[in-house]
């Protein structure tokens, strides 16, 4: 691959990004991903503002998943706030693999990939459950890349153009 960032998950923008799942090992986990957006101050950027990658390989290293929770309904209350219909069900261990490599098998549509307050990174997206969100953390994350395809589309339709 032509471009390489190494544990640098910040330079980049998930929001819209496909993730299919490429290999899975117990000590890594990788994924092809298309529509991701490099940050216009990242170093491998060569253009004045963010740029969608043309494929991706994202491989994280010693991948670990603390939990998978899938979306359910909510309701307003009277005061108006939003609370679930039933009770939330996190799952964790290896039923937790299982729900998140079923999902990564077809493709998950990435909503936000950002680190929570506790140092783990939240995952959340759809893909054949309508939405869930991961929590799980890594020793290390690769992302590697041979060519840009456009600005990132939040780019062009700054620019009046619809992508």
């Amino acid at each position: 691959m032509r471009f390489r960032s190494i544990d640098s998950l910040r330079d980049f923008e998930y929001h819209d990004s496909m993730w299919r799942l490429a290999d899975h090992s117990s000590a890594t986990v990788s994924f092809e991903v298309k529509a991701l957006n490099l940050l216009q101050h990242a170093p491998q950027n060569p253009e004045s503002c963010d740029m969608e990658i043309e494929t991706a390989r994202v491989s994280f290293t010693g991948f670990r998943l603390a939990a998978y929770e899938p979306d359910m309904a909510w309701t307003t209350d009277a005061s108006g706030n939003s609370c679930p219909t039933e009770p939330i069900k996190t799952y964790t261990g290896d039923e937790a693999i299982a729900l998140f490599l079923r999902e990564a098998k077809y493709e998950i549509w990435v909503y936000a990939l950002a680190q929570a307050d506790s140092g783990e990174w939240v995952l959340s997206g759809c893909g054949e459950e309508p939405y869930f969100e991961v929590r799980f953390s890594f020793g290390q994350v690769t992302i590697e890349w041979d060519a840009f395809r456009c600005p990132a589309w939040y780019v062009l339709r700054s620019r009046g153009i619809k992508a």
